[in-house]
């Protein structure tokens, strides 16, 4: 739920603002403008993508924003576990888990 999209922004508030009743009405209402505060900052995929070049390495932490270098169609993924070897990315598609990649295929475009 990006920026622009404004489809999907009205039906998440809509079904969370559904099921939440009383305090929690208030606390949902909080959340969801507190989340698309964060996703307007968010540039859209395409944009971090487009950035992404060979050899032009930063440092990777938990929580960044990544892609694997290798893969023909680079999907954005969150960066779930870093280690000497191996960075952990969090797939929220077909695979719905944490995938190990060997560190030199990973490159951050996000922080």
């Amino acid at each position: 739920m990006l920026k622009g999209d404004d489809m999907a922004r009205d039906e998440a508030a809509n079904s969370v603002l559904q099921t939440a009743k009383g305090g929690a009405a208030i606390a949902a209402s909080k959340w969801i403008g507190e989340y698309f505060f964060w996703a307007d900052r968010i540039p859209s995929s395409s944009d971090l993508v487009a950035g992404v070049r060979p050899g032009n390495a930063a440092p990777i932490a938990v929580g960044d924003i990544a892609v694997v270098t290798t893969e023909k169609q680079m999907k954005l993924r969150i960066v779930s576990s870093v280690t000497t070897r191996q960075i952990g990315l969090m797939d929220f598609g077909r695979d719905d888990g944490d995938i190990q990649f060997v560190r030199e295929r990973v490159m951050r475009v996000a922080r």
